[in-house]
């Protein structure tokens, strides 16, 4: 991947100041959209929000919904979740913007924020238009956020815009819209200029104990105080620094990632910097266990590197079991470091045992249908037919809008064919050797007359096609598609397909009679007759 496209990827951009969404919320399964970033829960780690294209992903325990940003939202490539309320989220949409601005305010889309988990979005309600102190601009995208873990009311967006300046400008600048009050009121911090220019643009936000970090070209920046008190661009602070992440175990360690693959670190809440390590990689994510501090986790465009050495030396995992490569995002679990998840251009996957083995992420419907297709291919290679066909039914009937039902369909139908034939050559066996001059024997015994013999003997060779089904279907319980029953039917002789015709009244009960006088043309009285016959017997020597 090209540097500008790393870039792409890390800047989060953008938001905006005028356009408004809503969402639908639905339970639908993750599979194989590009997932770009994972927030889980701190205050309720069984729920999960995964950022794709145009949606969010919510994940609450166990079950998946999808939740759909309506208006022009492209792709969504930062989550910001409150730490004290796991259904309030914030969704920075991604803009391409032209590395040249126009002289009219361009198409920009807006930071959206739910307060219900995902079943509805609005803007976040940003001025449109900041005026200040000798400067008239206007915000030309936002491409970073984040929330104050001790006062969750402090949030924090980074922004970048043109500025028109009364004597010499017009100047490309960046800042820090925050809110005080949780975004209901909003404020603006320009950063000042180095030199003859304005540090743009800012790649990342972190806010961390009443500190806020931002990253740009020119280095990592800090306000702290409730964006009261500016520190400037930080001692010996890296350049190009596309994410910033704070150590679960100490609020003071700040980790961050350039673009040459390099990590970073301060110990002091970013008083000094230090580099920490050079890997030789391209970096898209990193993460840090929250148990055991020197335990390091990078996303790359070439898989998940992990170090137990604090940077030291690395390893990958998962390799051969994520593909494509691709790492957007990492997360693991605050409250179980076993369980971790990794977004990639090819879908999400979960590790639960700290990185060893990865699987491409399955809900709980999935785990149970996957369990159960397992279950029917047991029972079929123990040759028992009628017990797998029962479990494929089983999924048919569960999960029929799972990728797993089109399989278990296929065998269904297989089975259905075998245990179709099976019972035809039983029922063959069964008549083997039973004359047709036996069978006419039988039938006079049973009062007919010349005429409603004959009459029934061309109504069973005749049949229409529903009632050969039914036959079929229900006298001889033949799991199969109408059109295989009804060829099943025409392949029997005469006798076979009487002796169906009996089953099938044993299954008709009280309206048996009715049934088989209309189906044969015969008089009640000879139906009540057949009626009373067990089919096996009625042809037994």
């Amino acid at each position: 991947m090209s540097g500008k496209g790393d870039i792409m990827i890390k800047m989060l951009i953008i938001i905006c100041l005028c356009a408004i969404s809503t969402g639908v919320l639905s339970a639908q399964d993750i599979k194989s959209d590009p997932i770009y970033s994972i927030a889980i829960s701190p205050q309720n780690p069984e729920i999960v929000y995964a950022g794709t294209k145009g949606a969010v992903y919510r994940i609450d325990k166990g079950e998946c919904y999808r939740s759909t940003l309506l208006g022009e939202i492209s792709e969504i490539l930062l989550l910001a979740i409150d730490p004290t309320n796991a259904f309030r989220l914030f969704a920075v949409p991604m803009f391409r913007v032209d590395s040249v601005y126009r002289a009219v305010r361009p198409l920009i889309k807006p930071v959206l924020i739910t307060n219900d988990g995902g079943n509805n979005w609005e803007k976040v309600n940003i001025p449109d238009v900041m005026k200040y102190t000798l400067l008239n601009h206007w915000v030309a995208n936002y491409g970073s956020i984040g929330i104050d873990p001790l006062n969750p009311k402090l949030i924090s967006i980074g922004a970048e815009g043109r500025a028109t300046m009364l004597s010499d400008g017009p100047y490309d600048l960046a800042c820090l819209i925050f809110s005080n009050d949780g975004g209901n009121k909003w404020n603006i911090s320009v950063i000042p200029r180095i030199g003859t220019r304005y540090p743009r643009p800012i790649h990342s936000i972190l806010s961390t104990s009443k500190t806020q970090f931002f990253s740009t070209p020119d280095g990592v920046f800090r306000f702290r105080n409730d964006v009261k008190k500016y520190d400037g661009c930080l001692k010996n602070s890296p350049k190009d620094v596309l994410g910033l992440i704070v150590d679960p175990s100490s609020r003071d360690r700040v980790l961050g990632i350039t673009l040459d693959g390099k990590i970073y670190e301060t110990v002091n809440n970013g008083d000094s910097f230090a580099l920490l390590v050079e890997t030789q990689k391209k970096i898209s994510c990193l993460a840090i266990d929250p148990k055991v501090s020197k335990t390091l986790w990078i996303g790359t465009d070439n898989g998940i590197f992990k170090s137990n050495d604090n940077g030291t030396t690395w390893e990958e995992t998962g390799k051969g079991q994520i593909e494509p490569k691709m790492i957007y995002s990492l997360a693991i679990n605050p409250a179980y470091n076993q369980l971790m998840y990794c977004g990639t251009n090819q879908g999400m996957f979960v590790s639960v045992n700290q990185g060893l083995t990865w699987q491409k992420y399955k809900t709980p419907a999935e785990q149970r249908a996957e369990y159960l297709l397992a279950q029917a291919e047991s029972l079929n290679l123990r040759k028992e037919d009628s017990k797998a066909i029962l479990v494929y039914k089983q999924i048919l009937d569960s999960f029929p809008s799972l990728e797993v039902a089109k399989t278990a369909e296929q065998k269904y139908r297989e089975f259905e064919k075998r245990i179709a034939e099976q019972k035809i050559n039983q029922i063959r066996t069964e008549l083997q050797g039973v004359s047709e001059e036996k069978v006419k024997n039988a039938i006079l015994k049973l009062g007919l007359t010349e005429d409603e013999s004959n009459s029934l003997a061309s109504v069973i060779d005749n049949l229409t096609s529903s009632d050969a089904i039914a036959v079929m279907k229900n006298g001889l319980a033949l799991p199969l598609v109408d059109e295989e029953c009804e060829l099943q039917y025409r392949r029997l002789s005469r006798y076979q397909r009487f002796y169906a015709i009996l089953c099938y009244k044993d299954f008709l009960g009280e309206s048996a009679v009715k049934e088989l006088s209309s189906m044969l043309n015969i008089s009640n009285t000879t139906a009540e007759n057949l009626v009373n016959i067990n089919p096996k017997s009625f042809f037994v020597k």
